[in-house]
């Protein structure tokens, strides 16, 4: 268990990882996966909560309690580096579509509408 980092301390920790692997169901905003990808790190993640939506086609995705599957796709993102390097390219343009200016904006849009 490493702690709290700071968050300067982040992209160290991504680019010294092989992968980043969220097994949790609920995710929040799934910062944490936005900010792996944008580091060309793989990123391994549940179908559920906004996992799917921020992820999409740039990880694994696993079904819920799926633990199987979850140390599957574990082996598959670190063995495969054909896959690796697939999903470095996908992942490192997935995290360029998200911004705080681009969530701002959405939030507003939401906001204003009549």
């Amino acid at each position: 268990m490493i702690g709290h980092l700071s968050r300067d301390d982040l992209p160290l920790l991504y680019n010294g990882a092989d992968l980043l692997v969220q097994p949790g169901l609920y995710e929040g905003f799934g910062l944490p996966s936005i900010e792996a990808m944008a580091c060309g790190l793989t990123v391994v993640g549940m179908k559920a909560g906004a996992s799917p939506e921020i992820i999409g086609d740039a990880g694994i995705l696993v079904a819920p309690n799926d633990i199987s599957g979850l140390v599957q796709a574990m082996e598959r993102a670190i063995k495969d580096s054909n896959l690796r390097m697939t999903l470095k390219a996908r992942g490192l343009l997935r995290a360029r579509q998200f911004s705080w200016d681009k969530c701002a904006q959405e939030t507003i849009s939401c906001l204003t509408k009549q």
